[in-house]
């Protein structure tokens, strides 16, 4: 508590110095991914949408093809062949610092049988 106490202390100090807007709100906030959980999400067919829905609380996520193949990534469920961000063949997409809460990920590929690696971080 005091060890806390002393960093926002710190950092409020610094921000009146430096005329920085940061708020303490914003610093007790600070949230750690703790606990992973992997998904392995096979997309059996060519250009047909398969989904993953994140668990409650996730705060990172990355994605990547197993195989060296493309995947169509979206985050509305009928938008992975028409609005969606590619992951090209051996790229992993990330996102960190995120309030994931009742969302899932929508994905196809134009190659039947890929797999697709997920790990999601969750407190």
């Amino acid at each position: 508590m005091i060890k806390k106490f002393l960093i926002i202390s710190f950092i409020l100090f610094y921000s009146i110095i430096h005329n920085f807007n940061i708020y303490a709100e914003q610093v007790i906030d600070i949230k750690y991914a703790i606990t992973p959980v992997i998904y392995n999400v096979t997309l059996t067919n060519a250009n047909t949408e398969y989904s993953q829905a994140l668990p409650a609380n996730t705060t990172k996520i990355t994605i990547q093809c197993r195989t060296y193949y493309d995947i169509k990534l979206a985050f509305t469920s009928g938008e992975s062949g028409t609005k969606y961000i590619t992951i090209k063949a051996g790229d992993t997409y990330w996102e960190d610092n995120i309030k994931g809460t009742g969302r899932t990920l929508y994905m196809q590929s134009a190659q039947a049988g890929v797999i697709t690696e997920i790990i999601v971080w969750t407190q």
